[in-house]
């Protein structure tokens, strides 16, 4: 298990981590055995831990973190209390890494920049203002060639299976300069407009902020927030078998709401 904690350290570093979002690394810590699997996912419920009681995984590797307050009482009929139970009884890790994962090169915001056909990637806002640093929130980017608005917007939506999707600005401007922000984006959009990005690929958008971005003049882009990152359990599964090749590994997601189409 120490072995499989550094590699993940070598991944995706903690010292990454928002000042926001402290609460990365271990969650749960079980005792330091054999790694044979591991499962990875966005979220950990009581479902994905049962999952990886059925899969022989003695680690869970998560982007969203199953704990994020302090927990005063553990029990078997509250959510987290389950979770850590189960896990516990059955000598499973949970580890998680949130914004250590968006921020380093190569990481998620690298991943699904790829996907929708991103260039010359680098980031939004660089790790602790240090321009010269390959880590950091959200990526700028360009597209091979100029699209209409409307076009790429199609584009996007089948290349992360978008259950749904917004587009703010008219259909037929042409873009080429993009702005991603995986996940809840609205932290980057003073970045975003300051930036020169055609239009910003984001989650979690509120109404009064597409309103914003009208009046700013930016076109925007705006899927649920798991559309972005439920491509975490693929992304953190390759890099863990570029360091163990042998390794098994479950990749789950949970998606515990529904879209009524």
């Amino acid at each position: 298990m120490k072995e499989i904690l550094r590699i993940l350290e070598k991944i995706a570093p903690l010292q990454l981590s928002e000042d926001y979002d402290a609460r990365n690394g271990i969650q749960v810590e079980g005792p330091n055995v054999d790694v044979t699997g591991i499962l990875t996912c966005l979220d950990v419920t009581p479902l994905t831990v049962k999952k990886a009681i059925e899969s022989s995984c003695q680690l869970i590797i998560s982007h969203h973190q199953p704990i994020l307050t302090p927990l005063k009482t553990i029990l078997k009929s509250d959510w987290y209390g389950e979770i850590a139970i189960l896990a516990l009884k059955h000598d499973i890790t949970i580890y998680s890494v949130h914004t250590p994962y968006d921020a380093v090169e190569g990481g998620l915001n690298d991943y699904v920049g790829k996907l929708i056909g991103l260039e010359e990637m680098y980031p939004l806002q660089h790790h602790g203002g240090d321009l010269n640093s390959p880590h950091g929130m959200g990526r700028l980017g360009k597209l091979k060639e100029p699209v209409y608005l409307d076009d790429f917007a199609a584009h996007v939506r089948e290349s992360l299976n978008a259950s749904t999707l917004k587009v703010v600005g008219k259909g037929k401007r042409m873009i080429q300069k993009v702005a991603l922000g995986t996940g809840n984006g609205l932290a980057l959009i003073s970045t975003v407009l300051k930036s020169g990005a055609d239009v910003y690929v984001t989650g979690d958008v509120q109404y009064r902020d597409m309103r914003g971005m009208v009046q700013n003049g930016m076109s925007l882009i705006a899927v649920e927030h798991d559309d972005t990152e439920k491509f975490f359990s693929k992304a953190m599964g390759e890099a863990i078998k570029r360091f163990l090749p042998s390794m098994k590994i479950v990749e789950y997601n949970d998606k515990f709401y529904h879209t009524l189409n």
